[in-house]
């Protein structure tokens, strides 16, 4: 039996990509309360786009099909 949101979610959006997202909304919220340096803010950029990107690109190309 499936789960609820496993179908709502698309197959093309992996989990590694929707944890980025997650990390992406939380940052965002404590950014919003709390005062962080610019240096801080460019480094957790970066991580979530290498996160986003990489993950995408694995699951494009990399990923076995099940069958």
């Amino acid at each position: 039996m499936k789960n609820y949101l496993d179908s709502k979610i698309p197959k093309s959006i992996s989990r590694p990509v929707l944890g980025a997202l997650t990390a992406a909304i939380v940052i965002f919220i404590i950014k919003s309360l709390f005062d962080i340096s610019p240096a801080v803010n460019e480094f957790v950029y970066y991580v979530i786009y290498v996160l986003f990107i990489g993950s995408a690109i694995y699951m494009t190309f990399f990923k076995k099909s099940k069958k």
